[in-house]
């Protein structure tokens, strides 16, 4: 056997040893193994509750023995126990999870948006979203924060992108949205559903911990920074599998073509932002050419995208979304996979449309919630350069080799 043969084999064996590789073969089992992982954030919620109880009992125990040496150590050993689980279980009860950054909608500014909302819900029956946000990201997604301090019961939150209204036409952003509130409404697979939710959930316990800071809080801050980050990785190919069953549940309810425009439509520009209209204003900033007040993405947003879709770009992007076979790393399925899933062989052309989603849903009011936009997203980008200056300025490496990183 050559050395190229023997590289070949090694390299088919590793790869047969990768989480992906498990989960294509044999996703049943890869779903048996994250939901056993999903049981290990449970157990140590309820560990400390329960050592409290347990220790009680033995304490009383202990109690009720003659007196002696041993029984005081035992009693003051005991008393131990019950005295750390209480204060772990007191600093766990008491954690407040954060809503998802946003701008809080309510009913009266945004009545089209919660009427479309409640359409939704009315015509599928369950379930309800709690609460609405818009952010300043390219995305639509439903956001489970625990009630209490286990993520058995969760207050539901809307996150919707202004720039997702922004780009896609009233239809488009109609189809996702219903797509997005069936795939919440757990009616395929609620176990894929609910181990898929949680790489959501469990990530928001680091950050509450950290940002208490209080004695105590440093063991849980330790466990849940670990375990959220290993579940996130180990659990990543359920938001696969969960974003495959939305589409197919979404065909019962939605023409299958305007749902497939719809996925189309997100996914394009999701490579128009990624890789030309983000990536445009990270350079102005790391010239710093100009201040982040100035740049004003949602007030350009629009015309842009409508400009780039009548590019020759679009066909190129369209031809690369075909050949997108692999989703290895990724939480979400490869477009062809997707396509074959819905029985489309060839994408369907753009249509442009004269009204976007964000002008159709907030009328009058969409120039003022332009300007609003603006400002949140160039206070968070300051503080996000701020944050790399900080960071830049301990290492001083060669400016050439400096990459400016912002989370647009």
């Amino acid at each position: 056997m050559s050395a190229v043969d023997s590289i070949k084999h090694a390299y088919q064996f590793i790869r047969s040893l990768s989480l992906y590789n498990f989960y294509r073969k044999n996703s049943k089992a890869y779903i048996g193994f994250v939901t056993l992982i999903a049981l290990i954030g449970y157990g140590y919620l309820l560990l400390f509750p329960l050592g409290v109880v347990f220790g009680s009992y033995q304490l009383y125990l202990t109690i009720l023995t003659p007196f002696d040496n041993h029984m005081l150590l035992a009693t003051v050993s005991w008393a131990s126990v019950v005295l750390f689980c209480a204060g772990i279980t007191h600093g766990i009860a008491t954690i407040k999870l954060k809503q998802p950054e946003g701008i809080a909608l309510a009913k009266e500014n945004a009545q089209l948006v919660f009427d479309r909302i409640e359409e939704i819900e009315e015509s599928i029956k369950w379930p309800k979203i709690d609460n609405v946000i818009l952010s300043r990201r390219f995305e639509l997604n439903i956001i489970k924060t625990p009630r209490w301090y286990a993520p058995f019961w969760s207050k539901s939150t809307l996150v919707i992108g202004y720039p997702f209204l922004q780009t896609l036409s009233p239809e488009n952003f109609d189809c996702a949205l219903t797509r997005k509130i069936l795939q919440y409404s757990k009616r395929k697979n609620l176990l894929v559903n609910w181990l898929s939710f949680l790489r959501v959930s469990w990530a928001q316990y680091p950050a509450a911990f950290k940002e208490r800071n209080i004695v105590g809080d440093q063991l849980s801050y330790w466990f849940f920074r670990f375990y959220s980050w290993a579940y996130r990785s180990l659990a990543l190919y359920t938001t696969q599998l969960d974003e495959l069953q939305a589409d197919e549940l979404a065909l019962n309810h939605l023409n299958d073509r305007d749902l497939f425009r719809a996925i189309e439509s997100v996914r394009l520009v999701q490579k128009f932002l990624n890789e030309h209209y983000w990536p445009k204003l990270s350079d102005a900033l790391a010239r710093a050419s100009t201040s982040p007040e100035k740049i004003k993405p949602y007030e350009h947003l629009p015309k842009t995208a409508a400009q780039m879709m009548k590019s020759n770009k679009v066909d190129q992007w369209l031809k690369i979304l075909t050949l997108e076979d692999e989703s290895e790393g990724s939480h979400e399925p490869s477009f062809r996979e997707r396509m074959d899933m819905m029985g489309y062989t060839k994408m369907c052309p753009l249509k442009p449309f004269e009204k976007t989603a964000a002008e159709y849903y907030f009328g009058p009011a969409n120039p003022k919630l332009i300007t609003h936009m603006n400002k949140l997203w160039a206070y968070h980008i300051k503080q996000e350069l701020d944050k790399n200056k900080q960071s830049e300025s301990a290492r001083k490496s060669n400016p050439a080799e400096q990459k400016l990183l912002v989370a647009f």
